[in-house]
């Protein structure tokens, strides 16, 4: 979270984050207070957005194309990075014994997810990795994604912005039991005033001099200084990962965002 005079910048995991972030940076200078990272109003303590008025100042965020968000999440793991890499390959691993007797526990198995986490060109390793992630009956990911009824139809993409983009609480995210529930749970708990897409950052944030309090001149030259995007994770275009099965399983589960949004794979 960057917070600003103005506004309040939201960091939406694989999304754009870390670039736009640093353009914010640079136009705000020492003024910007960088609180956490990924911290949203879900998790964070609810004096200190008092304190920095949350609520009056103009809020900013990213969102990214669903397809191309899975593989930049997977592949970002493949580099031994990122918290559901991390909170994956801790678990323990278990016997066969086990494994039979309860075929949860396999989808759990540390061993596994180092294996399709071990090279970010492997295709099928991508796609057994996306149907584990998004088959709730089979996986417990972190930040409690599966224990809510939305696991069952939404996408963890869908799940995180809900969280980071709302005003929410652990209750009134358990009453989305449908993906016309999203929608419109978005609709009366959203605070966001602007959501920039990952493929157009800097003639988004071109577009904004308003909201950031600067001119486009301004602008223009510290988008020259950050030319290069962070944080990137290291594989080939999105698309080749995709068969016909993983590809509408997205389609489906961030029907969400890729309608609200336009997206097309």
């Amino acid at each position: 979270m960057l917070i600003t005079d103005s506004y309040i910048y939201l960091e939406l995991h694989k999304t754009g984050c870390s670039h736009t972030r640093k353009i914010l940076h640079l136009l705000e200078g020492e003024t910007a207070e960088r609180y956490g990272q990924h911290n949203s109003y879900f998790n964070t303590d609810k004096g200190k957005l008092e304190e920095i008025g949350f609520r009056s100042k103009k809020k900013l965020g990213n969102i990214r194309n669903p397809w191309d968000w899975y593989v930049s999440l997977w592949a970002f793991g493949c580099m031994k990075k990122g918290g559901l890499y991390h909170k994956l390959t801790q678990q323990k691993s278990y016997s066969l014994k086990n494994r039979i007797k309860n075929p949860r526990l396999f989808a759990q198995n540390k061993a596994l997810w180092e294996e399709l986490y071990s090279d970010p060109y492997k295709v099928e390793n991508f796609r057994k990795w996306l149907l584990l992630l998004l088959d709730n009956k089979g996986t417990q990911v972190t930040e409690g994604f599966t224990n809510y009824p939305l696991a069952s139809f939404a996408g963890f993409l869908t799940f995180r912005f809900l969280r980071l983009y709302t005003y929410n609480s652990d209750e009134s995210l358990r009453s989305i039991t449908s993906t016309e529930d999203v929608s419109t749970f978005y609709g009366e708990h959203s605070f966001m005033d602007v959501i920039i897409k990952n493929e157009a950052i800097n003639e988004t944030i071109l577009s904004l001099s308003d909201v950031l309090g600067a001119n486009e001149t301004t602008i223009a030259e510290v988008l020259k200084e950050t030319t290069a995007k962070s944080n990137s994770s290291i594989r080939n275009s999105y698309t080749g990962y995709y068969d016909t099965k993983t590809k509408d399983l997205v389609s489906k589960r961030e029907s969400f965002i890729i309608d609200r949004f336009g997206y097309q794979f």
